[in-house]
């Protein structure tokens, strides 16, 4: 009937479906109440005092009763005569009129009564507009739904909310999360390079540098107090330095678990955001797209990876001393060397002219 009674959140799914650019944000933000918590209100709080329905007591508790009020008057379901529902109606309005949320409250009403509703829906199509769905460890029911996303902006408001209390969370909640987020996110076409890096990182999409990683590995080893576990840590070092970049991929999510466990276990989550970071921000560190920006400029010479956008900014005599200066017309463009050019061209040279400019160009610049 009304919010407190809408068991799984349906109807309000159902308003958001239909309804999301009408959601002012103050609803958005407001924490739903259920009927056991709203024991505690004074009769006079409820638009109808005598059944204890459609609370009134904050302006997001008014907006919500004027929509399921409407809801369930365009279907014909609401207890009232005609006479008693105009007058739950017009306390429901001036209420808002109170609060200064008149014109959200009609706008709302009128949207609702005007439109065709679907159907009520599934449990599980309920549950895919929530970030986190909380169910009870032995019956399996849902207890509380939360991070409501109806639309983008309530993926963008998730997502900040997220960022700011994702470390009240275990590894496990924070990495369901953040998926949906992004799952989310991608239904309604935002753009995840504008969403928190926390939210991509807990998500696990990204890659990490290997010494940002042993160097935070490192840092748990010295604050740790237990020698053992930090032997420990040392031994995760030794493997990491071991580990080619396609065998650490796979092993990043368990890693992060890890991480995550000895963190809270030694009593080092004290030290996030001053000495250390968490686990999922160094581990995913780089996006995807950096990633694939970084392949793109990169050239393989010898043992090394240089970049050719830092190749091109060099002297045109760094690559005429060794390999000629009919070479480096090959490499320029109006004489200045090109970099396109040269990530182009150096990666076709033989393996003895590749060897000897990366001798070059490391003795260069590392004496």
């Amino acid at each position: 009937m009304d919010v407190l009674h809408d068991n799984g959140h349906r109807t309000w799914v159902q308003i958001g479906e239909k309804h999301a650019e009408l959601i002012p944000d103050y609803v958005m933000d407001h924490r739903l109440q259920g009927e056991k918590e709203a024991t505690e209100l004074p009769n006079e709080l409820f638009a109808d005092s005598h059944r204890r329905l459609f609370p009134i007591d904050s302006p997001a508790a008014t907006w919500l009763s004027a929509a399921y009020f409407s809801k369930h008057a365009a279907a014909g379901a609401l207890p009232y005569s005609a006479t008693e529902a105009e007058h739950i109606k017009h306390i429901l309005l001036k209420v808002a009129d109170v609060y200064e949320i008149g014109a959200d409250a009609v706008k709302i009403s009128d949207a609702i009564v005007a439109s065709d509703l679907s159907p009520d829906p599934t449990d599980d199509e309920v549950n895919s507009h929530y970030g986190w769905v909380m169910k009870d460890a032995e019956s399996g029911d849902v207890v509380a739904r939360k991070y409501p996303m109806f639309d983008s902006r309530g993926v963008e408001k998730a997502a900040a909310y997220f960022e700011e209390y994702r470390d009240h969370y275990p590894h496990n909640v924070r990495k369901t999360i953040a998926r949906n987020i992004m799952r989310k996110a991608a239904s309604f076409g935002v753009d995840v390079d504008g969403l928190p890096a926390a939210v991509r990182c807990e998500a696990g999409f990204g890659i990490p540098q290997r010494d940002v990683v042993m160097d935070e590995v490192l840092r748990r080893s010295r604050l740790t107090k237990d020698a053992e576990a930090s032997l420990a840590l040392a031994n995760v070092n030794n493997m990491l330095a071991e580990f080619s970049v396609n065998e650490l991929g796979p092993c990043l999510d368990k890693l992060a678990e890890v991480l995550d466990d000895f963190d809270n276990a030694a009593g080092l989550t004290q030290y996030y955001g001053t000495k250390l970071r968490m686990p999922a921000d160094f581990l995913f560190e780089v996006s995807l797209k950096e990633a694939e920006s970084v392949v793109d400029d990169s050239i393989e010479l010898g043992k090394y990876v240089f970049s050719a956008e830092k190749l091109a900014s060099l002297s045109p005599s760094v690559f005429s001393d060794v390999l000629g200066s009919d070479f480096v017309r090959d490499l320029s463009t109006d004489d200045t060397l090109d970099q396109q050019k040269i990530a182009d061209v150096l990666p076709t040279l033989p393996r003895p002219d590749k060897t000897a400019l990366e001798d070059h160009l490391i003795a260069l610049f590392h004496q």
